[in-house]
């Protein structure tokens, strides 16, 4: 893979968000990609939180390349899932793929436009292309003005599995998903799936990936003795991980993609949000579980650790322990209802504390001060010269 030596390093400044502005002119113009709105409602919010301060839009690199060009001022692309378009594809393609998006990115930043990066993955889930992968992120890792992580463990993860620049990194939570989906009565929402009072539901829910380990959690729940405890399987299958399941009791299957209009009964319906990923630096779906109340029981990764506090909100265990998801289940089943409530009760107030007008307020200072900086260190003749 090609790449174009492209050094740039920016310190951020310490910046407030301007007060809300309605004239679209003055809104500084952000374009984002890979667009997941269709199914995280992540990008929504977050621009929702600043749209006082930016006219965000979707768009692949080379349109918002084109745009400035045909209008130059200021303009920041936000990238997201850098992997996007190296899903499912064989080798040859995904380096096709990593490098239009890495020349499509150069020419909107010849253009006069500002990179930030968003690293929600240290690696794909699907990892078929990891040595691409690998090449993509030290060139986008030279490449953005900023890049962002959702906490100080994803940074320490991040750096010790490949390139950090300490000098762009910014760190801003993971927002939560308040107000967003609409919550069920509990009760309301067991009897819908038949759950008895009793019963002890396990909720493993979205995307179906190998990295959440669902083939093992089947196995494990179909080999315990205890007859209430129940796994809730919810979400999308594309890579077909999920195994032919038996027709048993103690598993209910809602294959698909849950509309956001029921997808709270399925957290209303549950004693503990499952998360048994082999690797996660930020879960969004954690920050959704403990806003509807869920304790949680995950693996002990950067992305559970930055939300999951043990003891309190939830459990970790060691996902490389050749036991440690069976010993985790068995453990929070004998721990009992009563203590997973009040596990979700406190991560609740975790969640509560990661609010969209506190986090916007430091996406809107971070975009205005990259906009306003218009200097880059050039390291050919140790100047701060003007772009």
């Amino acid at each position: 893979m090609t790449e174009t030596p492209k050094p740039r390093i920016w310190a951020p400044a310490q910046a407030d968000l301007p007060p809300a502005q309605t004239d679209m002119s003055q809104r500084i113009a952000l374009r984002f990609g890979a667009d997941y709105r269709g199914a995280n409602a992540y990008q929504t919010l977050l621009y929702r939180a600043v749209m006082g301060a930016v006219d965000a839009r979707p768009a692949t690199p080379d349109d918002a390349a084109r745009e400035l060009a045909a209008a130059p001022g200021q303009m920041i692309y936000h990238l997201h899932w850098e992997e996007h378009d190296m899903k499912g594809a064989k080798p040859a393609a995904a380096r096709r793929a990593a490098q239009a998006l890495l020349d499509g990115l150069d020419r909107f930043a010849d253009a006069g436009g500002r990179i930030v990066w968003t690293r929600h993955n240290a690696r794909p889930h699907d990892p078929h292309c990891a040595d691409t992968h690998a090449e993509l992120v030290a060139a986008l890792t030279e490449r953005a003005d900023v890049v962002h992580c959702h906490s100080w463990a994803a940074v320490d993860h991040l750096a010790q599995v490949g390139p950090v620049d300490p000098a762009k990194t910014v760190v801003i939570a993971h927002g939560n998903y308040a107000g967003y989906y609409p919550c069920w009565p509990r009760q309301q929402a067991r009897e819908s799936f038949g759950f008895a009072a009793q019963d002890h539901v396990f909720l493993l829910f979205g995307r179906l990936a190998g990295y959440k380990q669902l083939p093992q959690t089947v196995a494990h729940v179909l080999q315990r003795p205890d007859a209430h405890v129940r796994l809730l399987i919810a979400g999308t299958d594309p890579a077909g991980v999920l195994p032919t399941l038996p027709d048993d009791p103690r598993l209910s299957l809602h294959g698909g993609f849950v509309a956001d209009a029921d997808l709270g009964r399925y957290f209303a319906a549950a004693d503990t949000a499952l998360l048994p990923y082999t690797a996660s630096l930020s879960s969004g779906l954690a920050v959704m579980a403990a806003g509807f109340g869920l304790g949680l029981l995950g693996s002990d990764t950067p992305g559970l650790r930055d939300i999951v506090r043990p003891g309190q909100t939830g459990l970790l265990f060691d996902p490389r322990a050749p036991q440690g998801l069976a010993a985790a289940l068995d453990h929070a089943v004998a721990l009992g209802q009563a203590q997973w409530r009040q596990f979700g009760q406190a991560a609740s107030q975790v969640a509560a504390r990661r609010d969209w007008a506190g986090i916007g307020r430091l996406w809107g200072g971070l975009f205005c001060s990259l906009a306003r900086e218009r200097t880059r260190f050039d390291p050919a003749d140790a100047r701060i010269t003007p772009v």
